[in-house]
């Protein structure tokens, strides 16, 4: 399980932390998809030029055009 306010993720069988190599390539695509949306967030929220706006699917629209142009 991913949580919500951080993107690290610790290792279930040791008492380390998943790198995003490791999360990507063995993890479910629904998990990596969520796990991608979460660091960018993350990236998001640290850059003090960006601004949220709270309208409904923005932020999910957004990622959805930010796919299709790359």
């Amino acid at each position: 399980m991913v949580d919500e306010s951080s993107t690290e993720v610790p290792c279930p069988e040791c008492p380390g932390i998943l790198s995003p190599e490791t999360i990507r390539r063995y993890a479910d695509t629904r998990t990596r998809e969520r796990y991608d949306v979460l660091c960018l967030n993350r990236m998001m929220q640290e850059d003090e030029e960006f601004t949220w706006v709270f309208v409904p699917n923005f932020v999910q629209n957004h990622i959805a055009l930010l796919t299709m142009i790359t």
